[in-house]
């Protein structure tokens, strides 16, 4: 693991806490865990206001070149950004786009014809300015990151640890191996996966995970680094249907099961079993009940802070919620 170079000690540790085609890949500038459950395992989305997304197409498969486009999620406008080489895009999360600066995973010592790696394949987390001025923010053999909208900081889950990086000055100021963010409640091996920052960037938001069955969410408040941990084992969830709200830390999530393979799909869809969609409060612990239904998913999504969406019958369906 690397992080570019800092005057500062990058590894000082705070109070409280212990030292992780056309192609068409659109990942949400607002919103982890191990390969082992990433295709499964994905979060269901969590965009609240998607206001441009990124958006790649290839040029060369040999070198994993790629023209690299911003994409206007309102008017569907398209604007090229650059060209560029080495990119990692089979990552669910492999960038963002803040303010003209984009976040970018890449990949080194893999073969994209031969799906190779070399001993030494390294990835490599890259800032790309308005002047396509690059710099290397971190390397590492699997890298997740968040990078909070106002650019202030940035959260890396990396060999199951998470960092939280001051941007403008290089300083870590959290350092948090997976045992540090486990609920006392709680005992096992998880993965940290990471959610997402609030609009005011005040807090960040992960959780810790059995494979796709997240067990807690966590809390770091950037303004003492206190974690704040959240044991939601009783729940029950999953990450293709559960989703949360981070400027209001609520979750909105089934009981419709996880599958993992077509013969388990059939039987659920055959057995017109009832779900429910809830909403739950992570705060206050109260839940409520949104809607119900038959064997089927809800795939549900924030729409903005007092507005979901999810499926019910085959078709999309808006909802305001208190």
């Amino acid at each position: 693991m690397e992080l570019r170079k800092s005057s500062k000690n990058m590894y000082q540790n705070q109070t409280g806490l212990a030292p992780i085609i056309i192609i068409l890949i659109v990942v949400a500038v607002l919103g982890g865990g191990y390969l082992a459950w990433q295709y499964f395992g994905q979060p269901a989305e969590e965009e609240l206001v998607i206001k441009s997304s990124v958006e790649v197409k290839p040029v060369e498969v040999k070198t994993a070149t790629f023209d690299v486009f911003i994409k206007n999620e309102k008017s569907g406008e398209e604007t090229f950004l650059m060209q560029l080489d080495k990119v990692y895009e089979r990552h669910y999360h492999f960038a963002e786009y803040h303010n003209g600066n984009l976040y970018i995973i890449r990949e080194f010592g893999y073969d994209p014809q031969t799906m190779k790696y070399s001993e030494d394949y390294i990835r490599e987390l890259w800032k790309y300015d308005k002047e396509e001025e690059g710099e290397k923010l971190f390397s590492a053999k699997g890298i997740d990151f968040r990078v909070d909208p106002k650019e202030k900081f940035i959260a890396i889950e990396s060999e199951n640890i998470l960092r939280i990086i001051d941007l403008n000055t290089d300083e870590v100021k959290v350092t948090a191996p997976v045992g540090t963010l486990i609920h006392p409640d709680l005992s096992g091996e998880f993965a940290i996966g990471l959610r997402d920052w609030p609009e005011d960037g005040r807090s960040f938001w992960g959780y810790l995970a059995f494979t796709a069955y997240p067990q807690q969410f966590f809390r770091i408040d950037t303004t003492n680094w206190r974690i704040i941990k959240y044991n939601v084992s009783s729940l029950h969830l999953n990450t293709r249907e559960s989703t949360l709200n981070p400027n209001l830390g609520k979750i909105v999530y089934s009981d419709a099961p996880m599958v993992f393979d077509v013969e388990s799909k059939e039987e659920f869809e055959r057995s017109q079993r009832s779900v429910t969609l809830y909403l739950y409060d992570l705060d206050s612990g109260e839940e409520e009940i949104i809607d119900t239904s038959k064997a089927e998913w809800f795939k549900p999504k924030w729409v903005d802070n007092t507005t979901i969406e999810y499926t019910k019958g085959g078709e999309r369906v808006i909802k305001k919620i208190r």
